[in-house]
C-alpha cells in the first residue's frame, strides 16, 4: 500500500453538507457501469467519512435490473432535480447528461472514463477521470488507494459493470488494468467463472419489450453511428457461440446497441 494512504482522510476531510445527504449520481439513460458506479462510489465516500446517497437518473435497464438483483443490492432512488444539493458525479462529465438544474447545486466531484466533459465548478474538485473501460474498474482502485473495504456483493456488481461496459475485454477501450481489477473483484466476490457471468448478464440484457422501447425513442441515423462504432468481430469469438439463434442473436446487438448513450 501507497504510503500516501496512511495520512487521515488522505489528503482531504470529508465535506459535511448542511443540505442533507450527499447524492452521488450516474448520467441520464442510466446503463450498469452508471448505476452500480454511484453504488460503489457511495461506499468508497462512506468509508471517508462522508454522509452520501446513491442516486439515479432512471430506472435500471433489464441488465442491471439483473446484477442488482444477482448481488442483492438496493435500486438507488430515481431523482431529476439536484437544487440545493451537494453531489458527486460518476460515469460523466458533461451536462447534456447531467440534471437540468445542475447549476443549482454544488458539484464535489467527478469519477469517469470518458472524455472530460463541460461541467464546471465554484470551488477545487476531486477528479479521478482515466483513459480505462469502466468508471468501475477506477472505483476499485480509488477503494484500495483511500483504504476502504469493498463488500462482496458491491465487488461483484462492481465486476459485472466492468464486463459490460468492455464487453467481457472485447471493446477497443478495454486495458490491461480492466483485466487485472476484474481478477481482484471476483476474488472478493467469490466468482470462479467471469465469462459465464457476463454471458448470464448479457442474456439478461436481451429483453425484447426494453428493446422495443428504446427503438421508438433514436433514429437510424443514431443506430448507425453506434453499429458504426463496434468494430468489434464479435462473431469470430468462440464465447458468442453460445448465442446460436437468429433471434437472440439479433436481441442481444439491439439490446447491446440500447443500453449505451445515445450519439447525437
Amino acid at each position: 500500500m501507497s504510503e500516501l494512504t496512511k495520512f487521515p482522510g488522505a489528503f482531504t476531510a470529508p465535506i459535511q453538507s448542511e443540505n442533507g445527504p450527499i447524492y452521488v449520481l450516474g448520467h441520464k439513460n442510466p446503463d450498469t457501469d452508471s448505476i452500480v458506479g454511484a453504488i460503489a462510489a457511495a461506499n468508497l465516500y462512506k468509508g471517508r467519512g462522508y454522509d452520501v446517497k446513491p442516486v439515479a437518473q432512471g430506472k435500471p435497464a433489464p441488465e442491471t435490473a439483473f446484477v442488482l438483483e444477482k448481488f442483492n443490492l438496493e435500486t438507488p432512488e430515481v431523482i431529476s432535480s439536484v437544487a440545493g444539493k451537494d453531489f458527486f458525479l460518476v460515469d460523466y462529465a458533461d451536462l447534456k447528461q447531467a440534471p437540468d438544474d445542475f447549476k443549482e447545486g454544488r458539484l464535489l466531484g467527478i469519477v469517469d472514463h470518458h472524455k472530460l466533459g463541460d461541467v464546471s465548478s465554484d470551488s477545487p474538485l476531486e477528479c479521478w477521470i482515466w483513459p480505462v473501460g469502466s468508471s468501475n474498474t477506477i472505483l476499485k482502485v480509488m477503494h484500495d488507494f483511500y483504504g476502504v473495504e469493498l463488500p462482496k456483493n458491491i465487488a461483484g456488481a462492481m465486476l459485472c459493470a466492468i464486463l459490460s461496459d468492455t464487453l467481457i475485454f472485447n471493446s477497443p477501450t478495454a486495458t490491461p488494468l480492466d483485466k487485472k481489477v476484474v481478477e481482484e473483484l471476483a476474488k472478493i466476490a467469490e466468482v470462479e467463472d467471469i465469462e459465464a457471468l457476463g454471458m448470464e448478464m448479457f442474456k439478461a440484457k436481451s429483453n425484447l419489450k426494453w428493446v422495443k422501447r428504446r427503438l421508438a425513442s433514436v433514429s437510424w441515423n443514431s443506430l448507425l453511428k453506434i453499429w458504426s462504432l463496434r468494430n468489434l468481430k464479435l462473431n469470430s469469438l468462440k464465447k458468442w457461440k453460445r448465442l446460436k439463434k437468429k433471434e437472440e442473436m439479433t436481441l442481444f446487438w439491439l439490446s447491446l446497441t440500447f443500453s449505451r448513450k445515445v450519439p447525437d
